[in-house]
Protein backbone atom coordinates (compact mmCIF):
# COMPACT_ATOMS: atom_id res chain seq x y z
CA UNK A 1 0.00 0.00 0.00
CA UNK A 2 1.48 3.23 -0.75
CA UNK A 3 1.69 6.00 1.49
CA UNK A 4 -0.65 9.59 0.90
CA UNK A 5 1.16 12.50 1.37
CA UNK A 6 0.17 15.28 2.89
CA UNK A 7 -0.34 18.61 1.63
CA UNK A 8 -1.39 22.31 2.55
CA UNK A 9 -3.29 24.45 0.24
CA UNK A 10 -2.14 27.59 -0.96
CA UNK A 11 -2.64 30.44 -3.66
CA UNK A 12 0.00 29.48 -5.71
CA UNK A 13 -0.33 25.28 -5.50
CA UNK A 14 0.16 22.85 -2.70
CA UNK A 15 3.38 22.31 0.07
CA UNK A 16 5.01 19.53 0.96
CA UNK A 17 7.48 18.68 3.36
CA UNK A 18 10.61 18.04 1.18
CA UNK A 19 10.86 14.35 3.19
CA UNK A 20 7.73 13.02 1.98
CA UNK A 21 9.07 13.54 -1.76
CA UNK A 22 8.40 10.83 -4.17
CA UNK A 23 9.26 10.18 -7.99
CA UNK A 24 5.65 11.06 -8.87
CA UNK A 25 5.57 14.27 -6.89
CA UNK A 26 9.50 15.00 -7.71
CA UNK A 27 9.13 15.85 -11.56
CA UNK A 28 6.18 18.36 -10.90
CA UNK A 29 8.02 20.95 -8.13
CA UNK A 30 8.53 24.27 -8.79
CA UNK A 31 9.90 26.36 -6.21
CA UNK A 32 11.41 24.66 -2.90
CA UNK A 33 12.09 26.17 0.45
CA UNK A 34 14.15 25.20 3.52
CA UNK A 35 12.08 22.07 4.58
CA UNK A 36 9.03 22.43 1.92
CA UNK A 37 8.49 22.32 -2.07
CA UNK A 38 5.79 24.14 -3.32
CA UNK A 39 3.78 21.75 -6.49
CA UNK A 40 1.77 24.47 -9.01
CA UNK A 41 -2.09 23.93 -9.19
CA UNK A 42 -2.26 21.42 -12.03
CA UNK A 43 0.03 18.90 -10.97
CA UNK A 44 -1.33 19.91 -7.63
CA UNK A 45 -5.04 19.14 -9.06
CA UNK A 46 -3.87 15.63 -11.04
CA UNK A 47 -1.82 14.37 -7.74
CA UNK A 48 -4.84 14.58 -5.79
CA UNK A 49 -7.18 13.07 -8.25
CA UNK A 50 -5.06 10.22 -8.53
CA UNK A 51 -4.77 9.90 -3.83
CA UNK A 52 -1.31 10.74 -4.51
CA UNK A 53 -1.68 13.44 -1.78
CA UNK A 54 -4.22 14.35 0.51
CA UNK A 55 -5.10 18.02 0.47
CA UNK A 56 -5.86 20.40 3.94
CA UNK A 57 -7.19 23.83 4.34
CA UNK A 58 -5.10 24.40 8.16
CA UNK A 59 -6.72 21.36 9.62
CA UNK A 60 -9.60 20.87 7.57
CA UNK A 61 -9.44 18.45 4.37
CA UNK A 62 -10.38 19.47 1.04
CA UNK A 63 -11.68 17.32 -1.51
CA UNK A 64 -11.10 17.99 -5.45
CA UNK A 65 -13.86 19.75 -6.01
CA UNK A 66 -12.89 22.60 -3.35
CA UNK A 67 -9.28 22.37 -4.61
CA UNK A 68 -10.55 23.06 -8.19
CA UNK A 69 -12.56 26.33 -6.85
CA UNK A 70 -9.81 27.72 -4.83
CA UNK A 71 -7.35 27.90 -7.62
CA UNK A 72 -10.58 29.16 -9.89
CA UNK A 73 -10.24 31.85 -7.46
CA UNK A 74 -6.91 33.06 -8.74
CA UNK A 75 -7.14 31.69 -12.22
CA UNK A 76 -10.64 31.11 -13.95
CA UNK A 77 -9.29 29.38 -17.02
CA UNK A 78 -7.82 26.49 -14.42
CA UNK A 79 -10.00 24.04 -15.07
CA UNK A 80 -9.95 23.74 -19.12
CA UNK A 81 -6.51 23.90 -18.33
CA UNK A 82 -6.98 21.30 -16.52
CA UNK A 83 -8.42 18.54 -19.17
CA UNK A 84 -5.56 19.19 -21.31
CA UNK A 85 -3.05 18.99 -18.48
CA UNK A 86 -4.54 15.61 -17.38
CA UNK A 87 -5.09 14.64 -20.83
CA UNK A 88 -1.25 14.74 -21.49
CA UNK A 89 -0.26 13.63 -18.47
CA UNK A 90 -1.79 10.37 -18.77
CA UNK A 91 -0.40 9.85 -21.94
CA UNK A 92 3.11 10.63 -20.51
CA UNK A 93 3.86 14.49 -21.52
CA UNK A 94 5.57 16.74 -18.90
CA UNK A 95 3.28 19.51 -18.77
CA UNK A 96 3.72 23.04 -17.21
CA UNK A 97 1.52 26.20 -17.21
CA UNK A 98 2.77 28.83 -20.11
CA UNK A 99 2.35 32.27 -18.50
CA UNK A 100 0.56 34.54 -21.44
CA UNK A 101 -1.61 37.15 -21.37
CA UNK A 102 -3.52 37.12 -24.55
CA UNK A 103 -3.76 32.82 -25.18
CA UNK A 104 -4.16 30.08 -22.96
CA UNK A 105 -0.65 27.73 -23.35
CA UNK A 106 0.53 24.79 -21.47
CA UNK A 107 4.01 24.07 -22.17
CA UNK A 108 5.49 20.71 -22.24
CA UNK A 109 7.69 17.26 -23.41
CA UNK A 110 7.08 14.21 -23.78
CA UNK A 111 10.65 13.20 -22.08
CA UNK A 112 11.86 15.90 -19.41
CA UNK A 113 15.13 15.65 -21.35
CA UNK A 114 14.06 16.23 -24.78
CA UNK A 115 15.18 19.14 -26.62
CA UNK A 116 11.97 19.68 -28.16
CA UNK A 117 9.31 21.55 -26.69
CA UNK A 118 5.94 21.62 -27.44
CA UNK A 119 3.27 24.69 -27.15
CA UNK A 120 -0.52 23.21 -26.41
CA UNK A 121 -2.90 26.70 -27.11
CA UNK A 122 -5.88 25.59 -25.54
CA UNK A 123 -8.91 27.24 -27.14
CA UNK A 124 -12.18 26.30 -25.60
CA UNK A 125 -14.90 24.62 -27.99
CA UNK A 126 -17.44 28.16 -28.88
CA UNK A 127 -14.96 30.90 -28.26
CA UNK A 128 -13.40 32.53 -30.97
CA UNK A 129 -9.45 33.46 -31.76
CA UNK A 130 -7.89 36.25 -33.93
CA UNK A 131 -5.71 34.26 -36.32
CA UNK A 132 -3.14 37.16 -36.61
CA UNK A 133 -3.29 36.75 -32.24
CA UNK A 134 -2.41 33.49 -33.13
CA UNK A 135 0.99 34.08 -35.44
CA UNK A 136 2.08 36.51 -33.53
CA UNK A 137 1.95 34.21 -30.63
CA UNK A 138 3.79 31.58 -33.06
CA UNK A 139 6.24 34.16 -34.16
CA UNK A 140 7.32 35.69 -31.34
CA UNK A 141 10.75 35.34 -30.29
CA UNK A 142 10.32 33.78 -26.76
CA UNK A 143 8.90 30.24 -28.21
CA UNK A 144 9.27 30.27 -32.05
CA UNK A 145 12.66 28.41 -32.00
CA UNK A 146 13.40 25.73 -34.24
CA UNK A 147 12.97 22.97 -31.49
CA UNK A 148 9.33 23.96 -30.69
CA UNK A 149 6.51 22.61 -31.85
CA UNK A 150 3.10 23.77 -31.68
CA UNK A 151 -0.64 22.30 -31.13
CA UNK A 152 -3.77 23.39 -30.61
CA UNK A 153 -5.83 21.74 -28.10
CA UNK A 154 -9.08 22.09 -28.51
CA UNK A 155 -11.62 21.16 -25.20
CA UNK A 156 -15.34 20.60 -26.20
CA UNK A 157 -18.12 21.49 -23.73
CA UNK A 158 -18.24 17.56 -22.61
CA UNK A 159 -13.98 17.93 -21.99
CA UNK A 160 -13.40 15.95 -24.83
CA UNK A 161 -9.84 17.51 -26.38
CA UNK A 162 -8.62 17.28 -29.60
CA UNK A 163 -5.32 17.82 -30.72
CA UNK A 164 -4.09 19.70 -34.05
CA UNK A 165 -0.49 20.44 -34.82
CA UNK A 166 0.34 23.98 -35.96
CA UNK A 167 3.06 24.93 -38.80
CA UNK A 168 4.57 27.75 -39.16
CA UNK A 169 5.12 28.87 -42.77
CA UNK A 170 7.89 31.44 -43.15
CA UNK A 171 8.17 33.52 -46.34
Amino acid sequence: MRKVIKALVTDEGVIVKKEDLTQKILKWIKKGFEKYVLIPPLPSLYLLENGIIEVYDSDLRIDFEKLIKRFLEKDPLVLTKYVVFRDLAIRGYYIEDYINNEMTILKGKKDIKDRETIYFIILEEGKNIEINKLNDILQSKKISEEDNKFIVACVERRGNVTYYEVKIFRR
